[in-house]
This record gives structure tokens, C-alpha cells and sequence, in this order.
């Protein structure tokens, strides 16, 4: 966190691990969130091993997730990935990515049958990007949350 906003490093690198064990203030950012209600805004765990160096965002370990045996099709993983993959969920909460994803893609087989197509065929064009990502920053705008 800096200056209260979250701040993520795309940067490439090491991703997360362990480290030693250590003391570390806790710091509560949600006192109203009903799981983290009551709890004090500052507290010292004690000695523990705490993930360090996490990277990127983790509203991307939300898309793709898919009942077994019922396989998402390729064109529609490219195109929640290209969401991903390109800062297009930011705004999307974590906790609302899996709604996003399910309405993103219904629009898309709605509405851009032939831009789905494109990408089962490897042969997208300059005019699918556009709309993909016209597509996921009107949804994303939807999710945001409101300050």
C-alpha cells in the first residue's frame, strides 16, 4: 500500500516465498468488512512464516476456474486471459471476478460470435482487441467499487 492505494508490480522477477520466520504488525484496512469487524487496526502476530514478494494481482488465480469434465472452450480462455493478462479486471473486486468472467463471456457468444470465432481460428484481428477490450472495461466499470 502506498498512499492508500494498492500497488502491484508487474515487474518480472521472483515470485513469492517464504522467507524467515518474524514477527509482524498486522494491519487491519477493512474495520468494517463483517469477517474483520471488531478486530483492532494494528496487532503483532507472533513468529510465523509470511509470504513475501507476492506479485501481481490476485484476481487472475479467479479466471479459468471450470467444473471438471466440463472444459472451457480455447476461444473463450484466451479471452478472459487476455483480460487478465492485460489490466482489464483492476477495478473487478477478487471476490466478483468469477461473475465477471461468466458475463463477459455469455456477451461475448451473445453478441461477438465472430470474434470468438477469430480466436478458435488464430486469426484475431486488430478490430477484436479493440472490442475485447471495449467489452471488459464496460463491465469492469459495472463491478468497480464505488468510493
Amino acid at each position: 500500500m502506498k498512499d492508500g492505494h494498492t500497488i502491484y508490480d508487474y515487474t518480472p522477477g521472483d515470485a513469492g516465498y517464504h522467507g524467515l520466520q518474524h514477527q509482524i504488525t498486522v494491519v487491519n484496512r477493512a474495520t468494517e468488512h463483517p469477517i474483520l469487524k471488531g478486530l483492532p487496526v494494528r496487532w503483532r502476530h507472533y513468529k510465523d512464516e509470511i509470504y513475501t514478494k507476492l506479485r501481481g494481482p490476485a484476481r487472475n488465480v479467479e479466471i479459468l476456474k471450470q467444473p471438471q469434465y466440463s472444459p472451457m472452450p480455447v476461444e473463450e480462455q484466451i479471452a478472459i486471459i487476455y483480460c487478465g493478462t492485460n489490466g482489464l479486471l483492476q477495478k473487478v473486486p477478487v471476490a466478483s471476478v468469477r461473475n465477471f468472467e461468466t458475463e463477459f463471456l455469455f456477451h461475448l457468444r451473445e453478441n461477438h460470435k465472430e470474434l470468438l470465432a477469430h480466436l478458435r481460428e488464430s486469426k484475431l484481428i486488430d478490430e477484436d482487441l479493440t472490442t475485447l477490450r471495449a467489452v471488459a472495461e464496460e463491465l469492469s466499470a459495472k463491478y468497480a467499487v464505488k468510493k
